[in-house]
């Protein structure tokens, strides 16, 4: 993961993302894709894009696709993707009862409508130069169960918990939205407990395109459930001038039990890949 793909200073640019960054979207070309999209409002500048998908396409592809539609219902304002999901549509690839509908998947997409101040407005975290010194085992572990802490705080339904970890800039980010609910709709539909797991932490000082300089963590995790329900994403920390961290960043996708039972094994990789899993 390259931090200058997350950030991009002074640039609008498109996100790629399941929890995508509050910044604006542009694409320098279209991927068409055949299938009608359905917009659904969601709050007084929010909407939830759907487009079905014929085989395998990638979520680059898939956003692209709805870019247009996107920039239809902003008009003037800028566009700032938000959390994404993949619904699947049996029947799927290896079942052997509909070859034509092998592979059929939707994406559904939300979005908000926002206007150029707010946007810079909420890309102004506090300056903390990176430290001289690289990170010890100490600051590891502390970021391991920092965002561990967060992912328990997500699954129980705590999101005040959640957004107390925040930074101020990416709070309005977060609570813009539908984030919340449909991270409470998963929760409620997964069988036990997530076994969480920190895959790998990538360290940061001073990357090229961040909104600051500073040093950043990335935390890539994934948390499987008891029936095939997971998740997997991406948390971005930096550090504080008090020594601690606050999120300034999340990406997130997931898929529930009965959607991971519709999908044959030989897809599941596929569908991993789809929703960014770096395992």
């Amino acid at each position: 993961m390259s931090l200058q793909a997350l950030f991009a200073m002074g640039l609008p640019r498109r996100v790629v993302g399941r929890l995508a960054v509050g910044v604006a979207m542009v694409v320098s070309g279209s991927h068409a894709l055949a299938q009608d999209v359905q917009s659904i409002p969601r709050g007084e500048n929010g909407y939830e894009l759907r487009i079905e998908l014929g085989g395998v396409t990638s979520l680059e592809d898939a956003q692209e696709a709805l870019w247009p539609h996107a920039q239809r219902l902003c008009g003037d304002r800028a566009v700032q993707y938000g959390q994404y999901r993949y619904d699947a549509i049996a029947p799927l690839a290896g079942t052997g009862t509909d070859g034509d509908r092998a592979g059929h998947m939707a994406l559904v997409q939300a979005l908000e409508c926002v206007g150029d101040a707010g946007l810079h407005e909420q890309e102004a975290p506090a300056f903390v130069p990176a430290p001289l010194v690289p990170p010890t085992p100490e600051d590891e572990a502390a970021v391991r169960d920092l965002s561990v802490n967060y992912l328990s705080a997500v699954d129980e339904d705590r999101f005040a918990d959640a957004f107390a970890m925040m930074s101020p800039s990416f709070r309005p980010i977060m609570a813009q939205g539908n984030w919340r609910e449909t991270r409470g709709a998963f929760n409620s539909k997964v069988e036990s407990q997530a076994v969480r797991q920190i895959v790998r932490l990538t360290w940061y000082d001073d990357p090229a395109g961040a909104p600051t300089p500073g040093r950043y963590v990335a935390a890539d995790y994934r948390g499987d459930h008891a029936g095939g329900a997971f998740y997997c994403g991406y948390l971005v920390w930096l550090l504080q001038a008090d020594g601690s961290y606050r999120l300034v960043r999340s990406e997130e996708g997931m898929l529930s039990g009965e959607e991971a039972r519709r999908i044959p094994a030989g897809m599941r990789a596929t569908v991993r890949a789809q929703l960014q899993c770096r395992d």
